[in-house]
């Protein structure tokens, strides 16, 4: 094989790994290990030059592993909110929050599907009633979003600051 068919197939390989990329991103019920192998090739010697040297994009890659990392570590309830704090506190003025690189906003989704995740394994359960915990149980991300939603009105009062816009 000529190195410039490599090169074509080493290409369509990367655009057809985006395209997966793009559909597990809506998943959300990515699994912790299958994000860790998709932020592998996201920073792969092969796939980086598919960013056409956007420092922005690589950068912003580099952003939510870092938050991918500190995701692998959650335990607790209390290691949800430190991965909040450092996501949505720590890097309130990051552009990568707000990237206009899809390929970042990919990223961004995979890692608050993950967060939503664990929060949903690890929130306390306090319902008030059977109604509010069976609605839990029949809607786990809606659940999760409430509790994340908790988790950035506490930041919130905790920093004096505006991390919601609604």
């Amino acid at each position: 094989m000529d190195p410039e068919s490599s090169d074509i197939e080493i290409y369509n390989r990367c655009c057809d790994y985006y395209k997966y990329v793009e559909e597990i991103s809506t998943d959300y019920y990515i699994d912790i290990n299958e994000a860790l192998d998709i932020f592998d090739v996201l920073q792969c010697e092969n796939f980086i030059p598919m960013y056409m040297n956007i420092d922005e994009i690589i950068d912003g890659i580099k952003f939510y592993n870092k938050i991918l990392e500190k995701i692998k570590l959650i335990e607790s309830y209390s290691d949800i909110v430190d991965v909040y704090e450092y996501f949505f506190v720590t890097n309130l003025n990051s552009k990568h929050l707000e990237s206009k690189y899809n390929i970042v906003q990919y990223a961004m989704k995979i890692i608050i599907h993950l967060l939503w995740q664990y929060l949903y394994k690890l929130a306390p359960r306090l319902m008030n009633t059977p109604e509010e915990a069976i609605g839990d149980i029949l809607y786990p991300i809606e659940a999760s979003q409430r509790e994340a939603k908790k988790i950035m009105l506490y930041l919130e009062k905790k920093h004096n600051i505006k991390i919601l816009k609604y």
